[in-house]
């Protein structure tokens, strides 16, 4: 009950703060429609569209939930010269995303996703996306940038696809300049670079990209066996908070002084997972960059990672709906 209070004002902690989000971007396609036959062609169900819809997608889609909740996000990352490029610069455009550090690749295509939704039903998913290393030449560009950038910036955030834009070097970059800085870096990692964050503030995989990092096989209602691996990947990786989503137990956090705080999920309606994991580092980062102890940050990122669920689709959670959710809380 104490901790819920404290997050009572938790959208006005969010207000006003500068995050640069650094990864890889996408666009997310949506056709939503109905299946009421099978195709004569073969036994595959055929989907009557009946509206279409694009978002941020990716790093960008962390963006969005900053905005969303009132900080201000800045969003570095790259896309290819072509039309899906140019629609995602459109989308962040209009929801107020400054994207001066997004850089453009003539020799890549544009992550994109398209997602088919039938009846509330995720049907089908198709990907086109180039997931080669981006250059020395451009991921020099990109730091520079970064180094030049007159903002400042209350914390960064290195968001992780497998996707290519982040590398071993450029990772250890950021984080040092953030280190020089006194900027707080949130690292949301996939398998690639997974053991690249050394030094970083919070390091958030999810348990099964833990397990697969650690040679491990620990399930979600094992707190002390997960608990064990957090501490072991802090001697191979040190870092200050490690935060492990564990989907329907909730998340397990390890804090600075390496006392482990169980958060469990709150009953949820689960419709669709997609972006939960982008809602739970926007939502913590903001919370540590207002001041708040990594409990408190687990706590309302976990709320905001299961109202997220509830959607079809990417979608961002918004600072009212968030609000109302910690009033029933309290």
């Amino acid at each position: 009950m104490t901790g819920w209070l404290k997050l009572a004002g938790f959208p006005e902690l969010c207000r006003g703060k500068n995050i640069l989000v650094v990864g890889d971007v996408m666009l997310d396609k949506y056709f939503f429609g109905d299946v009421n036959r099978i195709s004569p062609e073969a036994p595959v169900p055929v989907v009557d569209v009946r509206s279409e819809d694009s978002r941020p997608g990716g790093a960008a889609n962390v963006a969005l939930n900053i905005v969303s909740l009132g900080g201000k996000a800045f969003i570095c990352g790259v896309t290819g010269a072509d039309d899906d490029g140019t629609s995602l610069r459109r989308l962040l455009g209009k929801s107020g995303i400054d994207a001066a550090l997004l850089f453009e690749d003539k020799d890549r295509r544009t992550t994109s996703k398209i997602r088919i939704i039938a009846t509330s039903q995720h049907t089908l998913r198709i990907d086109r996306e180039d997931r080669n290393t981006i250059s020395d030449e451009l991921s020099r560009r990109i730091f520079a940038a970064i180094e030049r950038s007159d903002q400042k910036f209350d914390a960064i955030v290195l968001e992780e696809y497998d996707k290519g834009m982040l590398r071993s070097d450029f990772v250890r970059r950021v984080i040092e300049f953030a280190r020089n800085k006194n900027i707080p870096v949130a690292a949301d990692p996939k398998l690639d670079l997974f053991f690249d964050y050394s030094g970083c503030t919070l390091f958030k995989p999810n348990l099964r990209e833990l397990n697969f990092a650690m040679h491990a096989t620990c399930p979600g209602n094992d707190l002390a066996g997960i608990a064990a691996l957090a501490m072991a990947l802090r001697k191979k990786m040190p870092h200050t908070l490690t935060m492990i989503t564990t989907g329907e137990h909730g998340m397990l956090v390890i804090d600075e002084n390496g006392d482990s705080i169980s958060i469990p999920a709150h009953l949820r309606k689960i419709r669709d997972v997609s972006g939960a994991g982008d809602t739970v580092i926007a939502v913590a980062v903001l919370a540590l960059a207002g001041g708040l102890k990594i409990r408190e940050a687990a706590m309302v990122a976990n709320l905001a990672g299961g109202l997220v669920c509830e959607e079809v689709g990417v979608v961002p959670v918004g600072s009212e709906k968030l609000a109302e959710e910690i009033g029933r809380m309290v």
